[in-house]
Formats: C-alpha cells, sequence, structure tokens
C-alpha cells in the first residue's frame, strides 16, 4: 500500500474526527494515575524546545505549554485536527503546522525533543520518518513515544477498532487500507531500521 494512500485516508478520517485521539484517551489512566499524555509530558520535563509529532488537536502540547520558557511545536497530517489545536488559549504563538513526518518544515537541531502519542505506528516510511527526526532534533535530544496501550493490545490495534466504525460499509476507495510501518509498533526493530533516531525511542505505551 502507497504511503499516499495511507495519508489520504488519514487526512479522509480525521476530517470528520478531528479529535478522535482525545476523546477516547484523554482520561483512560493507568497503574500511575497518569494518562498516556501526562506520562510523555513527564519524560521531558527540563527539555526547553519540544515538537509533538502528530500532535492532533493539540491536548499534549498544552500540558506541554505548562512550562515556562517552553518553545513549542507540533506537526500534523490533517488541517482539520490542527484548527482545534489553534483554538486552545495556551498554544497561542505555538507554531502549528500542517505537514508529514516524512518531510519536516523545521530547521535542523531545532528541537532538544520530540514527543509523539498514539501516531508513529501509523506512519509510512519510518525510515524516512526516523531520518526527519535525526535532523530537527539536537545532539543529545530525546525522542519519547506512545506506541502501545495499558490494559493490553497495542496502539496500532485500539486506533483500528476507532476506525472500522467509520469505515465499514464504505465504499471500497473508502476503505482503511494497512497503516503504518509494522516496526513503528515494537522499538526492539527500530535497530533494523536507518538511520535510527537520535536517541532511545521510549518504549512507554506499556503504561
Amino acid at each position: 500500500m502507497s504511503t499516499r494512500t495511507q495519508e489520504d485516508f488519514l487526512r479522509a478520517f480525521h476530517a470528520e474526527r478531528p479529535a478522535v485521539t482525545t476523546e477516547v484517551f484523554a482520561a483512560a489512566r493507568a497503574a500511575g494515575a497518569r494518562t498516556g499524555y501526562e506520562a510523555l509530558r513527564d519524560r521531558v520535563t527540563g527539555r526547553r524546545r519540544v515538537l509533538d509529532l502528530g500532535c492532533g488537536d493539540g491536548l499534549l502540547l498544552e500540558l506541554l505549554a505548562g512550562a515556562p520558557g517552553r518553545e513549542l511545536a507540533g506537526a500534523d497530517l490533517s488541517h482539520r485536527s490542527l484548527s482545534l489545536a489553534r483554538r486552545r488559549p495556551a498554544l497561542s504563538g505555538t507554531a502549528l503546522v500542517e505537514a508529514r513526518a516524512q518531510r519536516l518544515p523545521f530547521r535542523t537541531g531545532a528541537f532538544d525533543a520530540c514527543v509523539s502519542h498514539m501516531a508513529l505506528m501509523l506512519m509510512a516510511d519510518l525510515d524516512q520518518v526516523l531520518a526527519e527526526l535525526s535532523r530537527v532534533l539536537a545532539p543529545g535530544a530525546l525522542l519519547t513515544c506512545a506506541i502501545g496501550a495499558g490494559g493490553g493490545g497495542t496502539a496500532y490495534e485500539l486506533f483500528t477498532e476507532l476506525l472500522h466504525p467509520a469505515v465499514d460499509g464504505a465504499p471500497a476507495d473508502r476503505r482503511m487500507p494497512a497503516l503504518g510501518d509494522r516496526r513503528a509498533r515494537d522499538p526492539s526493530r527500530w535497530e533494523r531500521c536507518s538511520p535510527r533516531p537520535a536517541s532511545p525511542a521510549s518504549p512507554s505505551g506499556r503504561r
């Protein structure tokens, strides 16, 4: 399945449900009484320049904005999701860009950290995604991602469960393609990608 086909499908789905990930996961708490968004926020404590890759409607960025002096940016495929993010007062002045992870519109070494909540496992051409992250992250930067879900099941499985009601019975051109790169669902397989990320990715999904 081509990268373009996958991305076109995700854009169309998020045009209809631009805040679906937040709606499902914002209140889901693990044994540590933190949501996945809060866990990622805490992982980048002390990092000043932070990118949210696949930022959606901006909930994680809003949490990150609570730290004074932070420089934040968010990138997402969905125009509709980004429009919701721009309505959050805490994100006034935040760079929110409609962009593909395989071609990020940021300068080299622009960030001290990158977070990504339930998004990386949906991205095709993982090698190029990691190449771009390696480029925009400064030396010693942190990449931390939620790619799974507490309580059983991977994030990919849970997300596709969300998609099915919206596409069941749809015409052939609206049916869900296989999404993402299988390696992105298992950090132990990332070493097979080239190049590797700028710093070890968090296997945070099993919270």
